[in-house]
């Protein structure tokens, strides 16, 4: 589940055709009713030894760092940001609600034939800048590619295509991943009220309801 979008500054919020603000939409209500739609089909994959794989890109900007701000700050009462929006903000609200889906649908995948796990790939400043304008975009593109822990988008790449392929993460389930190896996404990740919150949410916003979450043996 590769898809996302990040609100410029300056750009004002907008919504998805079915009313969400469009980075929750794009960033987790979708992957989260795609995913779902193909559970079943990913369990007849598997075999035994060799569990189907949902690989969600994450980001650790969930926890803040230089050029972001401090940490994600959730608020459930905001999602359709009425209250307050601001792109950068709400990207990283999305991604720390990615890692409670990834969390509690790993939890609720009780017979292990399918793993769930959430990777970021590392900062890559060539596609995070690609739609900026003016200074940012020269700053996205010729300045902040030659930071440390920037990477290129081959080098990104290669980091999800090592959470899909590895075999030594056959059994490995409800992990977030940076650049090859397990990181810690912080204790606010890490709340099971939150994410069964959140996956709540996220049922109700994708018209998932119970008896689906019960036929798919998740509740």
């Amino acid at each position: 589940n590769n898809a996302g979008i990040m609100t410029g500054p300056d750009e004002a919020m907008h919504k998805s055709v079915d009313g969400i603000e469009a980075t929750f939409a794009t960033n987790v209500v979708g992957p989260a009713a795609l995913t779902l739609s193909l559970l079943e089909t990913l369990r007849a994959s598997s075999s035994p030894g060799a569990p189907s794989r949902v690989v969600n890109i994450g980001s650790r900007s969930i926890m803040g760092f230089s050029g972001m701000g401090g940490p994600a700050q959730f608020d459930f009462d905001n999602i359709d940001g009425s209250k307050s929006f601001h792109g950068v903000e709400a990207y990283k609200n999305s991604k720390l609600a990615f890692a409670w889906l990834t969390y509690e649908l790993a939890r609720r995948s009780k017979d292990k034939s399918v793993t769930v796990n959430i990777v970021c790939p590392g900062f890559v400043p060539e596609t995070a800048g690609e739609h900026a304008k003016g200074f940012q975009k020269f700053l996205f593109q010729h300045v902040l590619t030659h930071v440390p822990g920037a990477h290129s988008a081959a080098e990104a790449s290669d980091n999800l295509v090592w959470a899909v392929t590895d075999p030594a993460l056959a059994d490995v389930t409800g992990k977030f991943f940076g650049e090859r190896k397990p990181w810690d996404s912080g204790s606010d990740a890490q709340d099971t009220a939150k994410a069964k919150k959140l996956w709540e949410t996220v049922c109700a916003l994708a018209k998932i309801d119970d008896a689906t979450v019960a036929k798919l043996g998740l509740a």
